[in-house]
């Protein structure tokens, strides 16, 4: 699963809205949409955005 499908479904179980999450940000709900449609956020976004709808990022590597 991609991010930006992935941070949607966070959104809906939070019941928030684009438009919320970039308030929450200071920007728009265009320009959120537009950075999830790119999918590819720099780590510190993609932060920024979970924590808005309530969560935090865990990255892990694992060696392969």
């Amino acid at each position: 699963m991609d991010i930006e499908k992935e941070l949607r479904i966070l959104m809906l179980k939070e019941d928030k809205t684009i438009k919320e999450v970039g308030a929450a940000l200071g920007t728009t709900g265009q320009n959120i949409s537009n950075k999830l449609k790119r999918n590819n956020l720099t780590i510190s976004t993609l932060e920024d955005i979970a924590k808005a709808i309530g969560y935090k990022v865990n990255i892990t590597f694992t060696k392969i």
